[in-house]
């Protein structure tokens, strides 16, 4: 406890670790100096989070697999702590599961540094399968005429593609997208399905589904997408919101938002509405979707 541990979580943290290990036959300075070490690393919370941290041994596992992470972040120790501070679990893989990852992004074409800030958006990314996903995942984007460089910003936007299931999940996605008009093996295939691991299928008909009820049809759908791919993530129950505020409120025309699909992704309250009752009696109802929710907050007011 004179370390920081609160009291009340000594009990989890105690159920949690080979007490034999770590505090019968570990020498107490021992003991001290991997605490001291751990403080540079968001500790107690770090511990608290991931107990069994303390069963490692601290020169020939903890600072080896630290000193892996901070390397492969340009030697940005800080850096390293953020990564590690987001998901502690990663102090459990040795370094040789490490350097396996890298070799295979090396091997895709990815740097050291861009694997490094893929890990900070997702730090699971360590603990995917080479074989069974990352292997499949990275070749579809390449059939689908990405390259290493598109890979990079795919994987920072829609990290979560290299985890979920292909059965179960993308491949449903992918169906219905070809279903709506996307191309087998295109740029815009990819992107879409990027868009579409943030939620499910079942939300994703919802929100076609909607378009069409108010008269858009199936190209209109795709030009959309392809010019703005978030749309397709979008809670439909909100865009229902949006659209209804768009036609029945601001008397605008549903075709405006192929025109400015991003009008989808602002807050209704914050955003659309706020703004829009300030600016009306300005300039009226016919103003810039665009000009109305791009500009910065300091630029509109």
């Amino acid at each position: 406890m004179e370390h920081g541990v609160p009291g009340e979580k000594l009990g989890h943290l105690l159920n949690h670790v080979h007490i034999r290990k770590v505090f019968c036959e570990r020498p107490l300075k021992d003991l001290e100096e991997m605490i001291l070490f751990l403080k540079r690393f968001s500790w107690p919370d770090l511990v608290i989070r991931r107990p069994m941290i303390l069963n490692l041994d601290l020169h020939d596992q903890l600072i080896p697999r630290v000193e892996f992470l901070a390397e492969l972040g340009g030697g940005d120790e800080a850096a390293a702590a953020a990564l590690i501070a987001k998901l502690p679990a990663l102090l459990s893989y040795t370094v040789e599961h490490f350097e396996s990852h890298l070799e295979f992004w090396r091997s895709v074409g990815l740097s050291d540094e861009e694997l490094f800030k893929i890990a900070l958006v997702y730090p699971n990314i360590f603990s995917v399968s080479k074989e069974r996903k990352l292997g499949p995942r990275v070749e579809f984007l390449r059939q689908c005429g990405m390259d290493a460089e598109d890979i990079f910003r795919f994987l920072v936007k829609a990290p979560l593609y290299v985890s979920l299931s292909f059965k179960g999940n993308l491949s449903k996605k992918l169906t219905f997208l070809v279903k709506i008009g996307y191309k087998h093996r295109t740029r815009e295939l990819a992107w879409a399905v990027g868009a579409t691991t943030r939620t499910s299928c079942e939300n994703m008909q919802r929100v076609v589904g909607l378009f069409f009820s108010y008269g858009l049809s199936c190209e209109d759908v795709l030009a959309m997408s392809k010019k703005h791919p978030q749309v397709l993530q979008y809670n439909h129950a909100s865009l229902e919101k949006k659209l209804e505020f768009l036609i029945g409120y601001m008397e605008r025309d549903v075709g405006e938002i192929l025109v400015f699909p991003a009008f989808l992704g602002y807050k209704l309250d914050d955003r659309i509405k706020k703004r829009y009752e300030i600016k009306r009696e300005v300039r009226g109802k016919g103003m810039s979707l665009n000009k109305l929710l791009s500009v910065s907050t300091d630029r509109f007011y």
